[in-house]
């Protein structure tokens, strides 16, 4: 495993520096950002994520007009399922290159301003922020009346 982890590492950082080359060459026409998700744990996965998304929309979390986020979610995972849905609603790619990024990125100067900022607070909504806004991340219909079914069959199985 750890080899593994050695030889992506070692394939993945020349092309981590071409990247961090390119979005500083950009950066007066885009603003690339890289930020890490915390999802070691379910509960920060979902709230932290939504919070710094939230932040984000609402200003906060100061941000040009021209930029682009991109996060990556280092291992482990906590829920594969909420992983999934997130890439769905935010650009997120894939750990094994953006691990490299975020570290070339770090080791040569001026990486703040390449960093997504953390939420201003962490798994507490100090901003009122989610009371006002519609959630991101839903089951569809289909599914919900899929597992709805589950559930009738099962109570009758068991009676």
């Amino acid at each position: 495993m750890r080899i593994r982890r050695l030889i992506r590492l070692i394939l993945a950082t020349p092309l981590a520096i071409a990247f961090v080359l390119i979005i500083r060459l950009i950066r007066p026409m885009v603003l690339v950002r890289v930020g890490v998700l915390q999802c070691d744990r379910i509960g920060h996965f979902m709230l932290d994520t939504e919070l710094q998304l939230l932040e984000i929309e609402n200003r906060i979390i100061k941000q040009p007009k021209r930029t682009l986020n991109i996060w990556y979610a280092p291992e482990p995972i906590a829920n594969r399922v909420a992983y999934k849905m997130w890439k769905r609603v935010i650009c997120v790619w894939p750990n094994w290159f953006m691990v490299s990024v975020f570290r070339v990125n770090n080791f040569l100067p001026g990486s703040v301003a390449h960093q997504i900022p953390n939420p201003t607070s962490t798994c507490l909504d100090v901003h009122n922020l989610l009371d006002e806004s519609k959630p991101r991340l839903f089951l569809p219909n289909k599914r919900l009346l899929t597992e709805n079914q589950l559930l009738e069959k099962w109570v009758l199985i068991g009676m």
